[in-house]
């Protein structure tokens, strides 16, 4: 048994602080990008790690468990405020929609960017993958979480044998389903896998949540703040197994790219149960971390407390890196990655301090 005290006696988690640091990290090294992973083509030590690197790398999963586990352990969690809180999100999404649109365009030397309606228009396509915009669609998919959050959180507190069942549907058909796809793709290879395809299809259509990973995530956070106190007696075993999963995950994704003769979408970690596994073992080294408040640790936790500003403001670093940063080598991407990190936490950190505009970089 641990002798720490129990979390609700906790009056300050900087462990959250840290992992939300490396969260942002990790998210920016994806967009910059700095991860190189095409080790069929180039195959050399630095191409294998930055597989396994980039496999390791999926910051939106952190910064929703962590989201989730602080909503539901507040005490002073309301719906009035959780609704404004909605309402700050959609704004922000807007905001910085047509904020990155302009930005993005004059980066390009594209005047049109001056025209209320092209602005208007780029705005309204925003999704993943969107000319300027695609980056916000973490705000897109977060507000529609929190839009079902708060009868989520009437359940957490009332019963949570119903919120747990709930858990188990949305993991069902976002993790387990995935989880018959990754093993679908590797089947595959050897066997003609239309069947396992066909009933994959199948399960989905019973499915009553559209895209839930974002769901799952957030609550999997409650999960976590839940059963708190046992994960933080098994930290140890929990930071064990989230190495192991990692590891797994690398020997998923490199045995499959060599059969299939070319690399396998790193991405496939994102919801899988790897990741699940992972996130839960850093959510445990971070709970167990008190800190000592070494000079790096201060700086990391300044970090970690400014990941909004840093997020919405690293784009307008990348369009400048863009157009004068040559990004062959790893060194050359390391500098670039460096350069949108210190300037997107540097401009999110003056936007704080200025009382006008510093709702643009907070939430």
């Amino acid at each position: 048994m641990t002798n720490r005290k129990p979390m609700n006696e906790l009056r300050r988690l900087p462990g959250l602080d840290l992992l939300k640091a490396l969260a942002i990290c990790m998210v920016l090294s994806l967009h910059v990008p700095l991860w190189y992973t095409r080790f069929i083509a180039n195959p050399t030590g630095v191409t294998y790690l930055s597989y396994a690197a980039r496999l390791l790398c999926e910051g939106v999963p952190i910064f929703l468990v962590v989201n989730g586990f602080l909503m539901a352990g507040s005490k002073h969690w309301s719906i009035e405020g959780h609704l404004r809180r909605t309402g700050k999100l959609i704004a922000l999404l807007l905001v910085w929609g047509v904020i990155l649109t302009v930005a993005g365009a004059l980066s390009h030397g594209d005047m049109s960017a001056l025209s209320a309606s092209y602005v208007l228009e780029h705005v309204l396509v925003t999704k993943l993958g969107s000319e300027y915009t695609g980056v916000l669609w973490y705000l897109q998919y977060l507000a529609a979480a929190y839009l079902i959050w708060p009868i989520l959180m009437y359940v957490y507190e009332r019963e949570f044998r119903l919120y747990g069942y709930f858990f188990g549907v949305v993991a069902f058909f976002r993790l387990g389903v995935d989880t018959l796809g990754l093993i679908r793709d590797y089947l595959n290879v050897w066997t003609d896998t239309t069947m396992l395809d066909e009933a994959i299809t199948f399960i989905g259509r019973f499915s009553p949540l559209g895209y839930a990973t974002y769901l799952y995530y957030l609550m999997l956070g409650g999960i976590i703040w839940h059963y708190k106190d046992r994960i933080l007696e098994a930290a140890g075993k929990w930071i064990g197994a989230a190495l192991a999963a990692w590891g797994v995950s690398c020997l998923y994704g490199y045995s499959l790219s060599l059969l299939r003769g070319k690399v396998y979408t790193p991405d496939f970690n994102y919801d899988s149960i790897f990741m699940t596994v992972m996130v839960v073992g850093m959510m445990a080294a971070a709970i167990r971390y008190t800190g000592r408040d070494r000079w790096w640790e201060r700086v990391l936790c300044c970090l970690g407390q400014h990941t909004l500003g840093i997020y919405l403001c690293h784009y307008l670093l990348i369009f400048a890196v863009n157009r004068f940063f040559v990004r062959e080598r790893f060194l050359q991407r390391l500098a670039a990655y460096l350069v949108v990190l210190a300037g997107s936490w540097a401009l999110a950190w003056i936007l704080k301090k200025i009382p006008g505009v510093r709702w643009l970089v907070t939430l």
